[in-house]
């Protein structure tokens, strides 16, 4: 069984190290970076230990206006390795897959009639903390899950997806669907079904007592959070 890992990263320098390390050791064969970086940034690949490099395949997007840039991306990966891999996932820098027996006994667990398995989002906030200290791993500065009012927060997934059958595309950064058309089906980590609603949200609540899910540092830092996701998203 081999495994990807496919991710955008645009001024994620300060956190792409402790990423690849973490979801290498959680147990994927290659990691696909594509660095959306201005030409004039620090190479993202320099920020990698270089213990881990020879797993890490950097696609070179720098300077490059990508509306819909994670769309954009992921469409990129199963146009170019749909058929060099069993799994992949498809997540952002900002997120980290957590499950207990890592990654292979995870997608060991999607049945054999669905390409898609979603992991349901759960958000971590800035810990009040307004300067963020960006030498230190983001997984311990900040460990206290947030919900949003009535937890609307944690009500988003991502998408693991079985490669080497029917072609799919990504219609957003979140899901999937078959390149024909075709009704995608979906499971979540449990391997039991999720249903694609007509307005591609897959729960009208959050998914409840999953050991497995997407830790998502959304903010980290007030700093942090001005310093570069408003300014990437204009926010």
């Amino acid at each position: 069984m081999s495994i990807a890992v496919c991710a955008l990263a645009k001024w994620e320098n300060p956190y792409i190290d402790e990423w690849v390390r973490y979801h290498i050791d959680l147990g994927f064969d290659r990691v696909f970076l594509y660095d959306n970086n201005d030409p004039d940034d620090p190479y993202v690949g320099d920020c990698i230990d270089e213990g881990y490099r020879n797993r890490v395949e950097i696609i070179d997007r720098r300077g490059v206006n990508m509306r819909t840039r994670q769309q954009v991306a992921y469409n990129d990966w199963i146009s170019q390795h749909w058929n060099d891999f069993d799994f992949c996932a498809f997540i952002d820098i900002d997120e980290f897959i957590v499950t207990p027996n890592g990654i292979r006994g995870l997608v060991s667990g999607m049945p054999e009639n669905r390409d898609f398995m979603i992991l349901n989002w759960q958000m971590y906030g800035d810990d009040e903390t307004i300067v963020g200290d960006e030498t230190k791993p983001v997984r311990e500065r900040f460990t206290v899950k947030q919900g949003g009012r009535n937890n609307e927060w944690n009500k988003s997934v991502k998408t693991i997806v079985r490669c080497g059958g029917k072609p799919v595309r990504a219609f957003d950064a979140h899901g999937f669907v078959y390149a024909d058309g075709e009704t995608a089906l979906y499971c979540d980590c449990n391997g039991e079904d999720v249903g694609l609603k007509l307005n591609n949200k897959f729960s009208t609540r959050p998914f409840e007592n999953h050991e497995s899910y997407i830790a998502h540092y959304a903010t980290k830092s007030l700093s942090e959070h001005l310093k570069y996701k408003v300014r990437r998203i204009g926010g």
